[in-house]
């Protein structure tokens, strides 16, 4: 919707949600709704890509944990206001304030001073400055200095220091690091070599002989390293599949994978190496968190995409994972047709592909449209309702006579444009079809009063013939 009718639907209360998650909502309207009653709204207010810096600072001071913790995750929130949530008397709001980049060094001194969570989450930030790492590098939890021997930005004389730490578990960690030197990944490898198959120092022949291993764990670290070759990983996918075989129970709609496994499947599924006879076969594991990664997979194939069609219902696979499938540059135009019918925000997300031209998206519509109609009552007048909606939201252009046309079909989605001619509006009041009767009042009144195609009177009673 544009700028000027969200305006309109400003001075109705049930539709704050739906400006609050708006891209168009002016910023005038996102600060007023930064005050709104309902806690709902002001944690999606605070998710707004466009809300203006003092919306952020005043939702900074909300009440609720969860629009705080939002401000903090916000990519737009200004080194101030983190600073400020970084003295918030809540631990859970300022652990996710150690996260983001932008807070200030003094704010990192004192988050400091906070619980392991809090500096378990600091230990990981990629701007920490020689100082942090030392004071990190000689925290009194193990946990905290395992996280910073896992940041990818620590410099080779640090990674060192943290390799001589009196904690198996952060040797065990410090082993995988990149910049570790070579001679002390000579000295670590025997403390234990499985972490040490995640080393980019491993030789490929050693991933390949302990990819045929049957142990998780040895699995998991193997399909973690880098430079695990192709083949190494198909060998991995082979055991995973036969645990999942052996787990999983037909006769229920669930199907089981033990953790350990599942992790291997979500290190092997996320692998750059992966091919798409990996992730062909890893689709069949029936856990939401698999197929979401190889929707998101950059080898995915158009033909590897199109196998979840086959999933589509499954319980396990999510909305996100659809919507992933609907937003990839190798998705085919007969993937997103089918996804084109699915929920709103997948069908949204499908028809807003780059490969979607005006033309493709106006057919698809239509055709979805006229089965939309065969659907049982009153499902069929709910749905006719949103499709109106998703239409002018589009702002899909039909031809200016396309109110004369002989598809009533053609009339109606015609009548949701925002771009309709009123005299043209006005001819269709008194169209021969209720539907498309509906449509062109719902336009008028919405240009009168914003009252939205949704809440139009006459889209009821039965189907059209």
């Amino acid at each position: 919707l544009s700028a000027e009718q969200l305006c309109d639907l400003a001075v109705f209360p049930r539709f704050a949600p739906v400006l609050a998650v708006a891209e168009a909502t002016p910023p005038d309207i996102l600060l007023t709704l930064t005050h709104h009653a309902q806690e709902d709204v002001r944690l999606l207010v605070a998710e707004h890509p466009s809300l203006p810096p003092s919306g952020l600072a005043a939702l900074a001071e909300d009440v609720a944990r969860g629009v705080r913790q939002q401000v903090a995750r916000h990519p737009r929130t200004p080194a101030d206001v983190l600073d400020v949530l970084a003295l918030d008397p809540d631990e859970a709001v300022v652990t996710v304030v150690a996260s983001p980049p932008g807070l200030s060094p003094a704010a990192q001194g004192l988050l400091l001073a906070h619980q392991e969570p809090v500096r378990t989450a600091l230990a990981r930030r990629p701007d920490l400055t020689p100082g942090f790492v030392q004071l990190l590098t000689d925290d009194h939890s193990p946990h905290v200095r395992m996280a910073l021997a896992e940041n990818p930005h620590l410099t080779p004389a640090q990674v060192s220091a943290l390799a001589g730490d009196d904690h198996p578990l952060v040797r065990q960690t410090v082993v995988r690091h990149p910049a570790l030197a070579e001679d002390l990944f000579q000295r670590l490898q025997p403390e234990d070599p499985v972490a040490a198959l995640a080393s980019p120092f491993q030789p490929l022949r050693v991933l390949a002989r302990q990819s045929r291993s049957a142990e998780a764990r040895v699995l998991e670290y193997v399909a973690l390293n880098p430079n695990a070759p192709e083949e190494a990983l198909e060998a991995i996918t082979a055991t995973i599949l036969q645990h999942f075989i052996r787990n999983s129970s037909y006769d229920v709609a669930t199907h089981l994978l033990p953790p350990e496994w599942l992790r291997v499947a979500v290190a092997t599924a996320g692998h750059a190496n992966a091919s798409n006879a990996v992730l062909s076969q890893l689709l069949t594991v029936a856990h939401a968190e698999v197929p979401l990664i190889i929707a998101r997979h950059p080898r995915a194939s158009s033909a590897l995409l199109q196998q979840f069609q086959r999933i589509m219902g499954a319980s396990y696979l999510s909305d996100a994972a659809l919507i992933a499938v609907a937003e990839h540059p190798h998705v085919s135009l007969r993937t997103l047709a089918l996804l084109s019918r699915a929920k709103p925000d997948i069908a949204h997300a499908a028809l807003q592909h780059p490969r979607m031209t005006p033309e493709r998206r106006r057919g698809l519509l239509t055709r979805h449209f006229q089965s939309l109609i065969l659907a049982p009552e009153p499902l069929h007048t709910r749905r006719m309702a949103e499709f109106a909606v998703l239409m002018a939201q589009l702002e899909i252009a039909y031809p200016l006579d396309a109110d004369r046309s002989l598809d009533w079909v053609e009339r109606f989605t015609f009548a949701c444009q925002r771009q309709a001619g009123e005299d043209a509006l006005r001819r269709l009041v008194h169209d021969g079809n209720r539907y498309v009767r509906a449509a062109a009042r719902a336009q008028l009144a919405w240009r009168q009063t914003a009252v939205p195609i949704a809440q139009a009177g006459e889209i009821s009673g039965n189907k059209p013939t």
